[in-house]
């Protein structure tokens, strides 16, 4: 199992290298990336990328969960 999760914020689907894109991808490397506080508390880690650089398959997207957290917010909407 890889411990391992590739993430990339959901304004990266139309602008994926944007340098707004880019600064999440960084500030998701760095707050939970291989090596970080959170890698060290549950031995897994977080890689951000952008769509570019996967294949994936077509109308993906039409799959997306939006998920709520316990204060009501959409988890995940960058």
């Amino acid at each position: 199992m890889s411990r391992e999760v590739d993430v990339f914020p959901r304004s990266g689907i139309d602008a994926p290298a944007s340098p707004a894109v880019v600064e999440k991808i960084l500030m998701l490397n760095g707050r939970l990336g291989e090596g970080s506080p959170f890698h060290e508390s549950f031995g897994v880690y977080v890689e951000g990328i952008h769509k570019d650089v996967v294949v994936l398959p077509r109308q993906w997207d039409n799959r997306l969960v939006a998920v709520k957290v316990e204060d009501g917010s959409e988890y995940g909407r960058t």
